[in-house]
């Protein structure tokens, strides 16, 4: 999904509605939920047990990664372009948790 698409729900809100449609299908990683074309599953192993982070990597209107500094106490340099949705309120406002670290200047 992009919001250079016009296949888009409408909104002109697409990183938010991207990140709902996220979070959703995390939430709805569960046994309720059922099976088939219309849910999309991470790989084809149904019967493993069902993981319910879907990574992903916000990107800047350059292309850049947006990446979130994650400091520590022993490294003062450590930030990731890599997230899970945590929660979406009713304002839209996402929490957003970081999944790995790159250590240091990769340049």
């Amino acid at each position: 999904m992009s919001c250079n698409e016009n296949k888009h729900h409408g909104s002109s809100h697409c990183v938010v509605d991207v990140v709902k449609f996220i979070n959703e299908l995390q939430d709805c990683s569960t046994t309720t939920c059922g099976s088939g074309c219309e849910i999309p599953f991470l790989g084809a192993h149904n019967s493993a047990s069902v993981a319910n982070t879907r990574p992903f990597i916000l990107y800047t209107k350059t292309g850049e990664p947006f990446e979130a500094f994650a400091p520590t106490a022993s490294l003062s340099s450590c930030r990731s372009p890599i997230f899970r949705v945590e929660s979406v309120d009713d304002d839209s406002c996402a929490v957003l948790r970081v999944l790995t670290v790159v250590l240091g200047d990769t340049s």
